[in-house]
């Protein structure tokens, strides 16, 4: 049996200034307790754990958006939501 793992496209969104973060991992869950991990030990260099740390977890929304098999689509999916979002100043 072949078993494949999916890439998922995932933003995470923050609700107090509507930033959003924009990422594909292929564990939405264990990505969401990594943040989960981060913000409790208050580490990490990524700019989505030091507003998590900031904000607190409860002001975030872990979303999963799309799935892709083929890598090359992912990547042009994102790079395609991140001009939306980043582009119009949706950063830290």
């Amino acid at each position: 049996m072949l078993y494949v793992d999916y890439m998922h496209y995932a933003y995470v969104n923050n609700l107090i200034n509507n930033k959003v973060y924009v990422g594909q991992t292929n564990k939405p869950s264990l990505r969401w307790f990594q943040y989960k991990s981060n913000v409790k030990y208050k580490v990490g260099k990524m700019l989505i754990t030091k507003a998590m740390i900031k904000h607190g977890l409860s002001a975030f929304d872990f979303k999963v958006v799309a799935n892709s098999l083929v890598a090359k689509e992912f990547d042009a999916h994102e790079n395609t939501a991140n001009k939306t979002y980043v582009n119009k100043g949706n950063y830290e």
